[in-house]
């Protein structure tokens, strides 16, 4: 019973208690019966010589064994079998109350302790690739608790509305705490990312094998944030879907590249973390050429990894065109990428090209073309052979990207064993996920299909972009602190706040520039300059007031000396008493931001529209004096037009503008024409019009026509005048 006992303590401490409760309930049962049997089978006399002793054991497991004995039967001291079966039985008995007792209050128990989390990271599916996520966020959700010294703070949700899913006890033996509901539903999403009425959600991975599921649990997250504050600490919940095509992931990133909220939304494809992984060991290898082995949709992921990275390296080493070359033991590695020609060898290689040059343009980085050059060739494993064996450098990768294990026993192990100077990594569905911790011989590697890149959780698009934002600022202002500032440390050294405050100048930006009238656009060649000069200067302004009250809100206070420890700055000015330096270093900050977004091949636009509609109209043949919408008081001159609606007042147009943006269909009658710019206005705003200064209230759409002239309109009137072109 000792070594029983003992046993189902260890079992007990992975984490199965419910488990080894059941169990000891079982023989703890067992050996009560057992020897009460042994007890009363003597003492039966002329009772049933079989239901009389059974009952009167199970009467042990509730205390009363014994008072059913018959009188005068088996009288004397009772037995020591006797004795231990009524202790076993009560002991019995307050064990299987403990075991139901988790067994239904154990979801009960998660959910309270979920309900008083003030931080929370939330999975919703499960499978043999999302379970190394959960793992992984436990991981460092137990780090982050050692580094404050106190227990763990933030916990790990797994949401399953199946309670027989086949890895929720291994989940839970790893730490985590299972709710089960429905997902998809805002109201049972809200009891677990929501708290007191304030966001506690700091990251969720929709990671289900269904990608509508996913994109529903999204859904259905955003609808229970919206009812909610900000989180307390400022910080943004990042909200992941996985889908694992990364064409569907990038078209779902780049559409909610402008979503609104105090969230931001993200995409997560195996395909795409698998690349970031292969990079990652492609960069060291330190080789110069890549060959690509395979028409398959990680081959697709492996040439945008590349590209973007190649990209991102760009943008690092222009940053830094004022300072010295680097000696070999200041070389920064986020700054070295070493391949120049990139192969792929498929069954389809002028589809692959295609395809490729379709997209290529768009990492070709913010100031110029920093793409390695690329090659598409038929074949498979063999053409690699040819291609290391006819034109041999010091060091080549190749990654055969079709999970054919086939392969991974004869060709590749070949090419491995006869070019020692060749890295291959071969994908195998034999794998576990991830890359395998050592080569299986020579240089050959082995890997599967995982959602983690690195030991720890993936890093979100939103997070790199601000990682490649900070890295090259500091790269801009290399020597400006002596020494550097708290916020101009590299990214990994950085505090936690400053990061966070990365990505919301980032997401503030994007905002601002879309309440100015622009839209992002995938374009095929990013520009930078798609953002109007006089508009670049507002977002300037706009970004310095944000900064003002973000440090304000955290006690700094002007001084004429920065100074981070009594938390003095002599930038906490408004926009106009900045100097002309700093205004140049916030000017350089928003472009960077333009910049970091061409990365991703996106453009801000001017919105467009086009005017729709019929109008009458006339000639002045004097000046005539109006008022508009909200009494502004306006003037027409002779030769001017005067434009008449039912149910407006009439208005006047100057001539310069009336022909282009009218056209006559008889009579006195006019059809509206022209492409035309228009942004809504989010606060009154008093613009210069060719009639006289006019403002425009919220809700109203200030209109630039094609000769730079503004205008406003009422939301009622640009509703029924003007139609976006998309």
């Amino acid at each position: 019973m000792l070594g029983l006992a003992f046993a189902l303590f260890r079992r007990a401490r992975r984490g199965e208690p419910r488990g080894s409760l059941l169990v000891l309930v079982g023989v703890l049962a067992v050996t009560t019966v057992a020897l009460g049997l042994a007890t009363y089978l003597p003492c039966v006399g002329g009772q049933a010589p079989f239901i009389a002793p059974i009952s009167w054991a199970l009467g042990l497991f509730v205390g009363i064994g014994g008072v059913a004995e018959p009188a005068g039967l088996c009288e004397g001291e009772v037995p020591l079998a006797l004795q231990l079966a009524r202790v076993l039985g009560l002991a019995t008995t307050f064990v299987g109350a403990v075991a139901a007792g988790l067994v239904i209050g154990r979801q009960q128990l998660d959910r309270l302790r979920v309900r008083v989390s003030r931080d929370v990271d939330v999975v919703v599916g499960l499978d043999v690739i999302a379970l190394p996520l959960v793992q992984s966020l436990l991981r460092q959700a137990a780090d982050q608790a050692r580094s404050i010294g106190g227990r763990r703070r933030r916990r790990v949700v797994v949401v399953e509305p199946n309670p027989a899913h086949p890895m929720i006890d291994e989940a839970r033996r790893a730490g985590a705490t299972i709710i089960h509901a429905d997902p998809t539903s805002a109201r049972s999403m809200a009891a677990v990312v929501t708290r007191a009425d304030h966001q506690r959600l700091r990251r969720l991975f929709a990671v289900s094998a269904s990608s509508g599921t996913n994109r529903r649990v999204v859904s259905a997250v955003q609808d229970a944030l919206l009812t909610a504050r900000s989180r307390r600490d400022g910080r943004l919940p990042r909200l992941v879907a996985r889908l694992d095509d990364p064409r569907e992931a990038e078209d779902w990133r780049l559409r909610k590249i402008e979503s609104t909220g105090s969230w931001v939304v993200d995409a997560i494809s195996a395909y795409e973390t698998t690349a970031v992984l292969l990079a990652e060991a492609i960069m060291a290898a330190g080789c110069q050429r890549l060959v690509l082995v395979g028409d398959t949709t990680l081959s697709h992921a492996l040439l945008h990894e590349v590209a973007r990275r190649r990209g991102e390296r760009a943008a690092l080493a222009v940053a830094r065109p004022t300072l010295a070359p680097p000696t070999a033991d200041q070389v920064d590695p986020a700054t070295t990428w070493s391949i120049d020609l990139v192969v792929v060898a498929g069954t389809s290689p002028d589809e692959i090209r295609e395809e490729w040059l379709h997209v290529a343009p768009r990492y070709r980085g913010a100031r110029g073309d920093s793409s390695p050059a690329y090659e598409f060739v038929a074949g498979d494993l063999a053409r690699a052979h040819e291609i290391v064996e006819h034109d041999p450098l010091p060091c080549t990768v190749v990654v055969v990207t079709e999970a054919r294990d086939e392969v991974v026993r004869n060709g590749a192990g070949r090419l491995a064993r006869l070019h020692p100077e060749v890295v291959v990594h071969v994908r195998s569905d034999a794998q576990a996920a991830g890359l395998a911790p050592e080569p299986s011989h020579d240089r050959l590697h082995i890997f599967g299909l995982t959602l983690l890149p690195s030991a720890s959780p993936p890093e979100d698009s939103w997070t790199r972009l601000a990682r490649l934002h900070h890295e090259v600022y500091i790269r801009r202002e290399h020597g400006a602190d002596e020494p550097p500032a708290a916020t101009h440390l590299p990214w990994i050294q950085l505090d936690d706040s400053v990061r966070e405050d990365n990505l919301r100048q980032i997401r503030a930006q994007i905002e601002q520039i879309a309440r100015l009238g622009y839209v992002w656009r995938s374009d095929q060649e990013p520009r930078l300059d798609g953002v109007a000069e006089s508009d670049l200067i507002q977002l300037c302004a706009l970004e310095h007031e944000r900064w003002l009250d973000v440090r304000r809100s955290e006690g700094w206070q002007y001084g004429a000396k920065r100074d981070d420890a009594t938390k003095r700055s002599p930038y906490l000015v408004p926009w106009h008493e900045l100097s002309t330096t700093h205004r140049r270093r916030t000017v350089e900050g928003v472009q960077g931001v333009v910049e970091r977004m061409a990365t991703l091949g996106l453009t801000p636009r001017r919105r467009e529209f086009r005017r729709v509609g019929e109008v009458r109209a006339r000639r002045l043949a004097e000046d005539l004096t109006w008022t508009s919408t909200h009494g502004d008081p306006m003037r027409g001159r002779a030769g001017d037009w005067v434009i008449s609606e039912p149910g407006h007042s009439d208005r006047t147009i100057a001539a310069a503008r009336f022909g282009e943006l009218h056209e006559p269909i008889g009579g006195d009658r006019y059809r509206r024409r022209g492409i035309v710019h228009a942004r809504p206005v989010s606060f009154p705003t008093s613009i210069d019009t060719l009639e006289g200064s006019a403002t425009a209230q919220p809700g109203d759409w200030i209109v630039h026509g094609p000769g730079g002239e503004v205008w406003p309109v009422p939301a009622t009137d640009f509703v029924r005048s003007y139609k976006e072109i998309t």
